[in-house]
């Protein structure tokens, strides 16, 4: 424990100060730490893959813990003659394997709710949003304003299996929980409020037909941290959807993972403060993490958007751009279906991955026969900002004796799993409602759709902080201002120091206003240019890395703290117990 033991005068310094190492100016000291930034990709147009047997779409998808992929079909029957509106199925082994084995390969999901393809009776419930979270598998599923496929959703419903989906049980907005058989007919399709997570709630009037409300958070997809999200930074969930009035404007949730299920704990992003993003409990107070483009042309005046590389002129119908697909400009309405990304974790590159897509529309806001948009972005974190490195506004994909065949492409998806090594190849997913010769739409492509795709990247060395902490030490530390809201004493040392120690065997102050020392809750948010001090009683040298331009300032042995106006009296705090 930790103790008041005296009281002392300190000398008169720059900046404050407590009993450690004399240091003379206020330094930063660094390491080397590498991630790679994506500035292009190839695709792979030999390593197209369809599932040659069964038909759906969307395939958000998560990588659980018993090593499996969780997919989310939508409008299909992927594996026998039943047809639903939403099902979830396992996919095991590698990419190679699935192409090759693809019935062997994947499986329903047994204890999946039967949301089934239909009629007045069976309603219509989509499914987006699946992660994996430790043993924990949530899918998120959109309510429709009828019994079909129609936009704008309505709320959405959570889902959550802890048996690796042999049972789900319906989690409400305050966390309470229902069991959910497959055959439950009421407890799956009630859209009571304290059935839901958000049901109609918080809308604005779409751009286009200001005779409705469409509703934020209706529809959503998660940030996949590699397996069972065991590669999270913060111990964050990150939730994005777009803002059904606006497809185009990105909105994005946070929160604690043991808080998931109390939407009470969300937090939505507001704004940006440089690349620091601010955060509100408040969701009407919510802004744009990302804009895209609503139009068949990107623009150049969104965040982190425009990419002049891909758009150095336009393209005429028939004109193949560098990356072999067709790059047509047009200037369609991309429409309310859009823009639901999924963003993966790249653990060889060291950064998130972004693809996204628009999906065009015809002025009363039915789909197009246009083949949708595909970009790809990067980002060093979870929640941006999101660098552009490619964008077409029609993703084409060539066929064999037909290099511009009339695909109808939307909701690309990337594998969080099937990604290599180094992190360069990695697994393009997609839907397609491609019409056959007779103008029938969603015949002929519309099943699962792979391709694998091989990012360029260049080496970039990035230096991080890092504080040498000796035990029994007392070291003061200050965090930059741009360095985000998100920083606590779990997130910044909880990879180095034990939690369960925290209070015990180690622990940070605060000097108040009052001239004493107050202990930082292990949640709370580090505020920068405040001085903290901590010290460690693990019996080691503990090496901590601290967020980049943080900085441990200058100290005076024996003083506990020290200002510029002079000296005051502080108790000094050591170490007992």
């Amino acid at each position: 424990m930790f103790q008041p033991v005296s009281t002392v005068k300190a000398q008169s310094e720059t900046g404050q100060a407590v009993p450690s190492e004399p240091i003379q100016n206020t330094i930063s000291l660094r390491t080397g730490r590498s991630f790679r930034t994506p500035t292009d990709v190839t695709f792979n147009l030999d390593s197209i893959f369809r599932t040659p047997v069964g038909r759906g779409d969307n395939w958000c998808t998560t990588w659980a813990a018993d090593n499996s992929q969780i997919t989310s079909m939508d409008d299909g029957a992927w594996l026998n003659a039943t047809t639903y509106h939403n099902m979830l199925y396992r996919i095991e082994g590698g990419v190679d394997e699935f192409s090759l084995n693809p019935l062997s390969s994947r499986s329903r999901v047994s204890g999946y709710p039967l949301f089934l393809y239909g009629n007045e009776d069976q309603p219509g419930w989509f499914g987006y949003g699946v992660v994996a979270i430790d043993d924990t598998i949530y899918s998120m599923v959109s309510r429709t304003p009828s019994n079909t496929f129609q936009g704008p959703f309505q709320g959405v419903k959570m889902l959550k299996s802890t048996d690796n989906g042999q049972s789900w049980y319906r989690v409400n907005k305050n966390g309470d929980t229902r069991l959910v058989t497959p055959t439950d007919d009421v407890a799956r399709n009630s859209t009571a409020v304290d059935e839901m997570f958000f049901w109609r709630e918080f809308g604005k009037l779409g751009k286009d037909s200001p005779w409705y409300l469409a509703y934020p958070f209706s529809w959503v997809s998660f940030v996949q941290n590699g397996k069972a999200g065991e590669a999270s930074p913060d111990g964050y969930i990150y939730i994005y959807a777009p803002e059904s009035s606006l497809a185009n404007q990105l909105l994005l949730a946070r929160v604690k993972e043991e808080e998931f299920e109390q939407r009470a704990n969300w937090e939505y992003f507001k704004q940006w403060n440089g690349n620091t993003p601010i955060w509100t409990t408040n969701i009407q107070q919510r802004g744009n993490v990302l804009v895209y483009t609503d139009h068949g042309h990107n623009s150049e005046d969104h965040h982190e958007f425009a990419d002049k590389k891909h758009h150095e002129k336009a393209h005429t119908h028939n004109n193949v751009n560098e990356s072999g697909f067709e790059d047509h400009r047009n200037e369609n309405n991309i429409g309310w279906y859009s823009w639901l990304p999924s963003v993966v974790w790249n653990q060889g590159l060291g950064v998130y991955i972004m693809v996204n897509g628009g999906t065009y529309v015809d002025d009363n806001w039915q789909w197009s026969d246009l083949s949708g948009s595909l970009g790809l972005w990067y980002s060093e974190n979870p929640y941006g900002p999101w660098t552009n490195f490619y964008y077409t506004d029609h993703f084409i994909i060539p066929e064999p004796g037909d290099p511009t065949p009339e695909n109808r492409t939307y909701q690309p998806k990337l594998s969080p799993k099937w990604i290599s090594d180094d992190g360069e190849e990695m697994v393009l997913i997609w839907s397609d409602s491609m019409a056959n010769e007779f103008g029938q739409t969603h015949t002929v492509n519309y099943r699962w759709n792979q391709m694998k795709i091989n990012l360029v990247a260049d080496e970039i060395e990035v230096v991080f902080p890092t504080l040498q902490l000796p035990n029994n030490q007392w070291q003061l530390i200050s965090l930059p201002g741009d360095s985000g809201s998100s920083n606590t004493v779990r997130t910044i040392f909880g990879d180095e120091l034990p939690m369960a120690g925290y209070g015990v065997d180690w622990n940070l102050f605060v000097l108040n206003e009052f001239g004493e020392y107050r202990s930082i809750d292990p949640d709370e948010i580090l505020a920068p240019g405040v001085g903290y001090w901590i010290i460690q009683l693990t019996g080691n040298t503990v090496g901590l890395n601290l967020p980049e331009g943080a900085t441990k300032a200058a100290v005076t042995p024996s003083a506990a703290c020290s200002r510029e106006e002079g000296c005051f009296e502080i108790p000094l705090r050591t170490s007992s117990g």
